[in-house]
């Protein structure tokens, strides 16, 4: 579990830094700690982000954890296109393993993205 932690967290970051998203200097999460938090909640604690945000805080993952509504603004304000970029490069990560299946459940996703994900399998 803790492998997958890190490994998810260094994607999000060089998701980030790929699209050159600009952090304000004044922010108590990055953006990437905020994505890692929604994709460890989704993964271990079936996408609830209060059990997610929890663990991450009491194990030392994270050590600036934002309070609960802090984190669904933060979370929301993150752009479609960035998450996108995730999942497709998630999905391209998942083919050079030659998994098959991708789920994504519990999360709420457009339906428009649902589509994108399915042409592209």
């Amino acid at each position: 579990m803790e492998k997958e932690i890190i490994i998810v967290f260094c994607i999000c970051d060089e998701i980030t830094q790929a699209l050159k998203i600009v952090e304000y200097p004044q922010v108590k999460m990055t953006n990437s700690e905020i994505m890692t938090t929604a994709l460890v909640s989704m993964l271990y604690f079936s996408g609830n982000f209060e059990k997610g945000r929890n663990f991450l805080a009491e194990h030392g993952y994270i050590k600036k954890m934002l309070s609960k509504s802090r984190f669904n603004r933060r979370i929301r304000a993150i752009g479609e296109s960035v998450w996108l970029s995730l999942f497709h490069l998630f999905a391209e990560i998942s083919k050079g393993n030659n998994l098959r299946d991708y789920i994504i459940d519990s999360f709420p996703i457009p339906v428009k993205c649902l589509r994108f994900f399915t042409l592209h399998r």
